[in-house]
């Protein structure tokens, strides 16, 4: 199912208890990065409907009070991690429609209404269908649906658009980044490694 149908059937299955008030998204690592731009829009284009990022794991231990048959849990792990799985049971038990972005089917998927995405990672096909893309995608439409969004044609064209950008992007950088890397190739520096980026 397309995302934008997805957010209409689950909009108007919830308007009998109220309708959709909150949407909290939900991750670890890099893909809670990847809910930045989504949380941002909301924070910047909706009214009505509440919008908060959240670490998988804080999710599940100490949910925010607002979750429940009125929120749209949207919850991203490529592979499924142990604490992503738990939080998505966390929103479930708590009544939330939980929306799950993956790229390997897992524990997650099991729990999840489910949209497939295409990880940078491994496939640079469509950077309007990443992670971040989508999670854009779904808090565009949530919005559209709620009360409107007069930009939301202009917004899904641009999409359209991303990729033959990238494309040329990589190329003009590609070069660069080989020239940068072998100037450097022997400085002496201090590396910090962590989880995501």
């Amino acid at each position: 199912m397309e995302i934008r149908e997805l957010i209409e059937k689950i909009i108007k299955d919830r308007e009998a208890v109220g309708g959709i008030k909150c949407v909290v998204w939900v991750a670890a690592g890099g893909s809670h990065d990847g809910h930045y731009a989504a949380q941002y829009f909301m924070d910047r284009e909706s009214t009505a409907v509440r919008s908060q990022m959240i670490t998988s794991s804080e999710f599940e231990f100490a949910a925010p009070k607002c979750i429940g048959e009125n929120t749209i849990a949207v919850i991203t792990s490529m592979r499924g991690t142990k604490e992503t799985i738990e939080a998505a049971k966390v929103a479930k038990e708590l009544g939330a429609v939980t929306i799950s972005q993956y790229v390997d089917e897992s524990g997650l998927t099991e729990v999840c209404d489910n949209v497939q995405y295409g990880s940078i990672w491994e496939d640079d096909e469509d950077q309007g269908r990443t992670n971040a893309g989508n999670a854009l995608r779904i808090a565009m439409a949530i919005v559209d649906v709620t009360e409107g969004y007069k930009n939301y044609t202009d917004a899904m064209d641009a999409f359209e658009k991303i990729q033959p950008a990238y494309v040329r992007a990589r190329e003009y950088c590609r070069p660069l980044a080989e020239k940068w890397a072998d100037q450097m190739k022997n400085e002496k520096c201090i590396t910090v490694l962590a989880s995501g980026p």
